[in-house]
């Protein structure tokens, strides 16, 4: 990660941080003005100045953004030690974390460098074989589905934290009528997911805002009620492309006199809808998904219901248990990240290995593999 200068932060949790000798807080220099929460300019200098909001960097080290007691920082992890930094100075631009009104999904929120330490100490006894029965154990909770349709959910959920080192990903659609709990499936990705942007009628001018020009691999895309996604030829540009790292989409940014500005494409994305894609008009499109026919079902519990608890106790710990397995899904991303994932080598060949190998590769040191595959 880039160098930061560090200064004194004006808030009350600077003297707790400094006194806590498991971690180290480093705070950036500020700049005398403009605002650095503004991303808007006129040229390239405005922009270096006032700064760019990305929830993730990853050059030399993993940057993640979080909230700690409310305001934002980065966060990275070295030697099994938290550190926080409020930017980091690229030679092009200066990189901020949002703020917490300027997520579009549910942020990585954490009470102190003392909470996030807890979560770095449960993450090193965790793997990715417990943390695979973690997730799958949660989706039974709200999905009434067979063991295939699980499975795929919480391999495709914790890939979804390591999909910017794997490179390449497929996408998912969940295919039902009403009552059939396809969207059930999208709301626990949405809470368990890495970062998710989750709307019904997407635009592509959302998919590049949200996606960036910084870095690819920012958050996943979950959309919703995508019955006309086949319609749409921008977007479906996007798909056929953004399953693969490395592409870009050029387009003209009118915030800088009308810039030529290139945006990343690449991330797990997935759907919902009544019907499936029309197979002349989305033929690419359909070749890189897994599609999943929801039915009627009886789930334990109503998702609906446990992201609203109502102070309903049970609600509440189960709300409680989601939030608590996505921030340590963060952390575990943090400390493994660097973890090599040498190649494997599969008997299935072409479209079916481009579907199949990245999840597989992921796990594959891993006892729920077999199961996976």
């Amino acid at each position: 990660m880039a160098s930061t200068s560090t200064s004194t932060v004006t808030n009350n949790l600077t003297q707790k941080w400094q006194s806590e000798p498991a971690v180290r807080h480093q705070a950036a220099q500020k700049q005398p003005s403009p605002s650095p929460r503004e991303t808007n300019g006129t040229n390239e200098n405005t922009e270096k100045l006032r700064g760019i909001c990305v929830q993730k960097h990853t050059n030399g080290s993993l940057a993640e953004a979080v909230i700690v007691n409310g305001l934002p920082f980065f966060l990275n992890v070295k030697d099994f030690r938290a550190e926080l930094v409020e930017r980091i100075e690229t030679p092009t631009a200066s990189l901020l974390p949002p703020d917490k009104t300027a997520y579009l999904n549910k942020g990585y929120e954490f009470t102190s460098l003392a909470d996030i330490q807890d979560y770095i100490n449960r993450a090193r006894d965790e793997s990715f074989d417990s943390l695979y029965q973690r997730v799958k154990d949660i989706y039974a909770k709200y999905i009434d589905a067979d063991n295939d349709h699980l499975t795929i959910c919480a391999a495709d959920t914790i890939f979804t934290y390591f999909q910017d080192k794997i490179e390449q990903t497929h996408y998912l659609m969940f295919v039902g009528d009403n009552g059939t709990g396809k969207s059930n499936n999208r709301v626990v990705f949405q809470y368990l997911g890495y970062r998710p942007l989750f709307d019904t009628s997407i635009t592509p001018a959302n998919i590049y805002s949200y996606l960036g020009s910084v870095e690819e691999g920012q958050g996943i895309v979950l959309e919703d009620e995508a019955d006309n996604i086949d319609s749409n030829l921008e977007k479906m540009k996007i798909f056929k492309v953004g399953y693969n790292a490395g592409k870009k989409v050029s387009r003209m940014d009118p915030s800088f006199g009308r810039k030529q500005q290139s945006y990343w494409t690449y991330c797990f994305k997935a759907y919902t809808a009544e019907r499936e894609p029309d197979k002349d008009k989305a033929k690419g499109f359909l070749e890189r998904i897994f599609v999943i026919h929801c039915s009627p079902g009886s789930p334990k519990y109503d998702i609906s219901e446990v992201i609203n608890p109502a102070r309903d106790e049970k609600y509440q710990e189960l709300l409680d248990e989601l939030t608590h397995t996505r921030k340590l899904l963060l952390i575990y991303r943090m400390l493994h990240y660097d973890t090599p994932l040498p190649d494997i080598g599969l008997s299935i060949k072409n479209r079916e290995k481009q579907l199949c190998k990245p999840v597989l590769r992921l796990f594959q040191n891993s006892d729920c593999r077999q199961e996976i595959s």
